[in-house]
């Protein structure tokens, strides 16, 4: 992801238009992930997997848990 900021813009769209899509809410934690926002991240992430599981987001969140307590 070479545009942390341009991804969260657009994510915030798509999520907008459809809060029940996981994949809005995955490439946006990722994104924050990407600029150390381990709070959103985690967020992001957690509801991601809640909507629709997924192993990439899985992990992503195991990577940013222990990072939000900072």
């Amino acid at each position: 992801m070479k545009r942390p900021i341009g991804a969260i813009a657009d994510c915030d769209r798509a999520i907008s238009i459809n809060p029940d899509s996981a994949q809005g809410y995955k490439f946006r934690g990722r994104a924050n992930r990407l600029l150390g926002k381990w709070v959103e991240a985690k967020t992001d992430l957690a509801t991601a997997c809640k909507l629709d599981y997924d192993d990439t987001a899985n992990e992503w969140l195991k990577e940013v848990e222990p990072n939000r307590i900072l």
